[in-house]
């Protein structure tokens, strides 16, 4: 039997989890705050953080809120860091690929999953540096006042 090498939901959930581990952190949170405000075990808060296991829709919107940001938001963070991490793997692996799942599979088999994990944390820290992050939602304009006379 052939092995199919890593499948994009997997690099997919490596990237959701480092960026959740991120955010949380960014926010002052430990693992244990953020899982009872999502209502969840600490235990499962890890998993989704090390890319084991990936939230569903419910959960997912749920974190985006958590993390002060939003389910859009949150998912295009998601996936610049994947496009990010697949241009970093062909570049470090100096090939040429034709799709990410190339660039991942190409990356583990150069630097193990640990080398590709490395490649998704920092993708995830130039996804999060060049967006408006995920932030609290702004503060609603203020009503103007009176014009000065």
């Amino acid at each position: 039997m052939q092995t199919q090498g890593i499948q994009e939901k997997e690099v997919f959930g490596m990237v959701l989890g480092k960026l959740v581990t991120q955010l949380r952190e960014q926010r002052g949170l430990k693992q244990v705050e953020l899982a009872a405000q999502l209502n969840i075990s600490q235990p499962v808060l890890s998993r989704i953080e090390s890319g084991k296991v990936q939230p569903d829709a419910y959960l997912f919107e749920q974190l985006a809120s958590a993390l002060g940001t939003t389910v859009p938001a949150l998912s295009a963070n998601v996936r610049e860091a994947m496009a990010r991490t697949a241009s970093a793997a062909a570049a470090a692996t100096h090939t040429n690929v034709e799709t990410p799942a190339q660039a991942w599979n190409q990356a583990v088999a150069v630097a193990g999953v640990v080398g590709l994990l490395s490649l998704i944390g920092f993708a995830v820290a130039a996804a999060l540096s060049s967006s408006d992050a995920p932030t609290a939602p702004p503060a609603s304009p203020k009503a103007p006042g009176p014009k000065p006379s």
